[in-house]
Formats: C-alpha cells, sequence, structure tokens
C-alpha cells in the first residue's frame, strides 16, 4: 500500500460522514420474511394471482385491478379499459409457442381450449413479472402466443420492483413499477379495509409490505455512493487491511508465551491455536474497530473431541462458567473433528490517552477467563483418557 497521509484522510472521512446513505431498517416480520421468499418472483407473481383473481373472493381484487386500471389508461390513453370493471380471472404460467413462459394471464372472457396458449380472449393483459432479474424475455413471442377474438384487445405488461427503461422493447409492452401501483393502492384500501376480512386483510397487508421493501431504491443508493466516493473507500479499506496486518504480527509475538499461536486471519476472524492441538479459539473481528467487539467461540479438537465425550457429567461447565460465558454450548455425542465448548463476547477498553491495546486487552482475557477454563476441562478430560480409563 503506498503511503497515506492519515491526517488528510481523517479530514476528507469527516466530510464524507455527512453524505453516507442511511442503512435499511431491518425488515418487519410478515408471511414473506419469515418464510423466506420476500423477492422470489413466481410467489410474487401467485399473490398477485390470488388478489387479482374476482373468484376468490379476497375483498381486494376490484381496488388492485382499478389501480392498474388507472396507470394503464395514462400510460395508453387511447385505448379503453373499461372491461376491467367486470369479473377477472387470472392464468399462470402459461406457455408459449417458444416454449416460454407468461407469468400472468388477465382476462375477463375466454374460450377455452386444451391448451391456454390456444384459448381464444376477449380481452387480455399479459404480464411478464420482474423483482429482481433483468429483462431479457422475449416478449415478441409472449404477445403472438395468445390468441384473441375478433374485436377484442390485448395488452403487454411489465411489472416491476423498480421503474423499467422500455424503449429497446416491444411497443406493445408498457412498464408498471410497485411504487406507482402502491400509490394507487394506497388511495383505494381505506374502504377497502372496513369491509374486509380480517385474515385477507392481514394477507394483503403483508403483501403491500412486501412489494414496498422490493421497490426501495435505498439499495441503489448505496451502490450510487461506492462509486462516487470509490478512491476514498479504497484508501479507507487499504488502511484497515494494514492495520489488521499489522494486528497479526503483533499477535503472533506476544502470544509466544501463552499457550496459544497464531493459526490464521480470515476476513472476520482470528484463530489461535494451542499448542497441545487441543482447543482452538475463533475471535470474530468484524466489529473491531467500530464496535471494540470481538466475539469468540472456544472449539475442541481432533483427539480432545473424543476424550471429552467420555466425561459423563458436562453439566459441570455450566455450574461453574455458566456465568462467565455468554453461552455454554450443549453436548452433541455426534461430534467428531471439532465440537464447540462457549461463546462469548468481550469489548477492548481505551486506556486513558484514548488508545486500544488489543494484546494486552486479549492476553488478559485468556488469563483471566479462558486458561481457567481449559485448566477444568483437562482435569475433567484426564480422568477419562483411553490409559487411566479403557473404555471397553
Amino acid at each position: 500500500m503506498g503511503q497515506v497521509n492519515l491526517e488528510i484522510l481523517n479530514q476528507e472521512l469527516l466530510e464524507i460522514q455527512k453524505v453516507i446513505p442511511k442503512p435499511l431498517p431491518p425488515a418487519r416480520p410478515d408471511l414473506f420474511t419469515i418464510s423466506g421468499f420476500p423477492h422470489f418472483e413466481t410467489v410474487l407473481s401467485n399473490w398477485f394471482a390470488y388478489f387479482l383473481e374476482s373468484d376468490n373472493a379476497t375483498g381486494f381484487s376490484e381496488i388492485l385491478t382499478e389501480s392498474l386500471k388507472v396507470l394503464m389508461v395514462k400510460k395508453i390513453p387511447q385505448r379503453s379499459f373499461d372491461w376491467m370493471d367486470d369479473q377477472l380471472h387470472v392464468f399462470s404460467e402459461v406457455m408459449t409457442n417458444k416454449g416460454n413462459f407468461i407469468d400472468l394471464l388477465l382476462y375477463n372472457t375466454c374460450e377455452e381450449n386444451e391448451k391456454i396458449k390456444d384459448s381464444l380472449f376477449q380481452q387480455v393483459i399479459i404480464i411478464e413479472h420482474k423483482v429482481e432479474a433483468l429483462l431479457y424475455n422475449d416478449l415478441n413471442d409472449y404477445y403472438a402466443s395468445i390468441k384473441i377474438n375478433e374485436g377484442g384487445s390485448k395488452t403487454g405488461i411489465v411489472l416491476s420492483a423498480r421503474p423499467m427503461e422500455m424503449k429497446t422493447h416491444p411497443s406493445n409492452f408498457i412498464n408498471i413499477h410497485y411504487q406507482e401501483l402502491l400509490t394507487e393502492l394506497f388511495n383505494r384500501l381505506g374502504k377497502a379495509a372496513l369491509n374486509a376480512d380480517l385474515t385477507q386483510l392481514s394477507y394483503f397487508k403483508d403483501f403491500l409490505n412486501n412489494l414496498d421493501r422490493m421497490s426501495t431504491t435505498k439499495k441503489s443508493e448505496a451502490l450510487e455512493f461506492c462509486f462516487q466516493h470509490g478512491q476514498l473507500i479504497q484508501k479507507v479499506t487499504d488502511v484497515k487491511q494494514e492495520a489488521e496486518l499489522a494486528l497479526t504480527n503483533s499477535l503472533r509475538s506476544s502470544l509466544a508465551e501463552t499457550r496459544f499461536n497464531f493459526q490464521r486471519l480470515h476476513k472476520y476472524s482470528i484463530a489461535l491455536r494451542s499448542n497441545d492441538n487441543l482447543f482452538s479459539l475463533v475471535i470474530g473481528i468484524g466489529n473491531l474497530f467500530s464496535k471494540r467487539e470481538l466475539t469468540v467461540q472456544f472449539w475442541l479438537y481432533k483427539d480432545a473431541v473424543t476424550t471429552w465425550l467420555r466425561v459423563p457429567n458436562h453439566d459441570a461447565l455450566i455450574e461453574n462458567f455458566g456465568t462467565v460465558f455468554s453461552k455454554i454450548s450443549e453436548r452433541k455425542p455426534g461430534a467428531k473433528e471439532w465440537h464447540e465448548l462457549f461463546r462469548d463476547t468481550f469489548y477492548l477498553e481505551a486506556a486513558d490517552s484514548g488508545k486500544v491495546n488489543f494484546e494486552a486487552s486479549l492476553n488478559e482475557y485468556l488469563n483471566t477467563k479462558v486458561n481457567p477454563f481449559i485448566d477444568f476441562v483437562l482435569n475433567q478430560m484426564s480422568q477419562y483418557t483411553p490409559q487411566a480409563n479403557p473404555i471397553v
């Protein structure tokens, strides 16, 4: 790394703090976040189909189709969409002439054929749904695959989480994005909510909440910020890497008189191994500089695992160290090469000068908390080694 003027860098950081994008708030738990499907297109398409289908009687089909209609009239004023005021129905995953799949077909009447794409529709909307993926689909194939009666009409919509540029795509498709749809929906939600079944209302609110979460522009703010301030970010990254390297070099020497030796530096952790090759400490450094916080995991290694599983009473660990460490791990009889015994968190304190002595703090932690634990475990294990008490 080239020499960085830390005084200048400090001034630049003070200025950049004013414009750093705020992190996104944690997602409110709902049907989508709990199930782990907040951004899956197929899952969201199923929910759109559920609320668009008039026969489902959810109480929200009318305001959803009305919101779509208002946006379509704005974007294609020369065409009438009054037919959307009638009962509407939905087909999902409709195969096209070329073997592609249309996400949703919204229609009023249909002369059904064995293959949906060969059915005759009176009025139909072809919907391609995009949440995070790029628009690479053959929209001409989608449009040509759907047949309409004489005097009927068909319209294509690319429904997307965020605004999408449509200049390079067929003119018979328009873009409607979540945020403009949500604006129309919220304008109509009050009356529908008053008369809705409470379960359906809960579903619909979760659905809207997830659409809003997927449509946020906050994700792109972080990207734009990094491009704009990339050189400064690289300087800070280089300084951080240099600091971590200095940290590991000093650890190698400071651990020389302890029962541990430095093993390796990972991106977010430091691994220490005991000199007798029985124990490992994994020290998380992800919050080292931001919070002066270290997380610790203590592991038995290889032969020590086998010996420890011979010890019949592991409750003694909880009795003696349950208040010392944040978590004493439960016994796992199936453990082979690795077995975790405790997890913990400790914080580095600054001296009167304001400086933090990482090595001294770590050594104190090892001496006052970890070593007594190791001595206790070794004493327990010594009573059940194969030599002292052979396993028959």
